[in-house]
């Protein structure tokens, strides 16, 4: 998939879900003419309505971002692997839970992570019931759709599996220093997690005060706007050379931090 295909794939999920949110207010219309008062109708239908205005704004600017990219060249030569790269950009498909998809300087995508329980029902079920579940399953996709880990979300740890290895990540909230701490029990490392005013900005620290890792929102570099048409996808950078295991660590951080986000 590169960019343009994400845009386009995108904008069909986004119309999708707008023609669908319609559907309650009119079985509520029907249902008003039989049984209740039209002003108790509009208050219930309010929400879907807001919804599906949400969705089809979503549809036409993703849309306009496709027709932008249908002139760009993909090349799909030197693709490489999500864990080659030393920056990548963030996308966000619409789904109800996590579906976030990572892509290279070239506009290609190089891996996804979403969330392994993707059940069409859960669209319409609020965001809240989701803390319920004790626990949360998250996959790790190579550029080719192969599962490459796993990611087990508890409330206070996330275990890690792949290639026959396990990590467990224990986590705690330092509101005194403004960070959040994430131990890996295996090898004790600590990443230290600085979080910027603004929700998508925040800094990775290992072992250490030197900046590993960064996300930021709104700093796209400039040879990258050629492929990537919106100017405010998030960016991560690596400013270490990171083992296998630190990486997967910061993607669990990733998960950790924007799975909550309104997708």
């Amino acid at each position: 998939m590169n960019i343009q295909q994400y845009y386009d794939k995108a904008a069909m999920i986004s119309l999708n879900a707008s023609l669908a949110s319609l559907l309650p207010p009119f079985i509520l219309l029907i249902y008003s003419l039989l049984f209740v008062p039209p002003k108790m109708v509009i208050i219930w239908a309010v929400p879907f309505l807001i919804y599906s205005i949400v969705c089809f704004q979503s549809y036409i600017t993703n849309s306009q971002r496709a027709k932008e990219a249908k002139s760009v060249n993909f090349s799909a030569n030197h693709v490489g692997t999500l864990f080659q790269k030393r920056a990548v950009s963030l996308t966000f498909l619409p789904a109800p839970s996590l579906r976030m998809l990572f892509f290279n300087a070239n506009g290609q995508a190089i891996g996804e992570i979403r969330d392994t329980h993707l059940h069409s029902y859960r669209w319409f079920l609020p965001y809240f019931c989701d803390r319920f579940a004790r626990e949360k399953q998250y996959g790790l996709f190579t550029v080719d759709e192969q599962p490459f880990a796993t990611y087990k979300v508890r409330r206070d740890s996330i275990i890690i599996d792949w290639e026959g290895k396990s990590i467990q990540l224990t986590f705690k909230n330092n509101r005194a220093a403004n960070h959040i701490e994430f131990i890996n029990e295996i090898n004790g490392r600590s990443f230290y997690v600085e979080r910027a005013r603004l929700y998508m900005d925040f800094k990775i620290f290992i072992e250490s005060k030197t900046e590993a890792v960064i996300l930021k929102k709104g700093w796209l570099p400039k040879e990258w706007s050629k492929h990537v048409m919106d100017a405010n996808t998030p960016y991560l950078t690596f400013h270490k050379e990171l083992s296998l295991e630190d990486q997967l660590a910061v993607y669990a951080i990733l998960i950790y931090h924007l799975r909550k986000l309104n997708h």
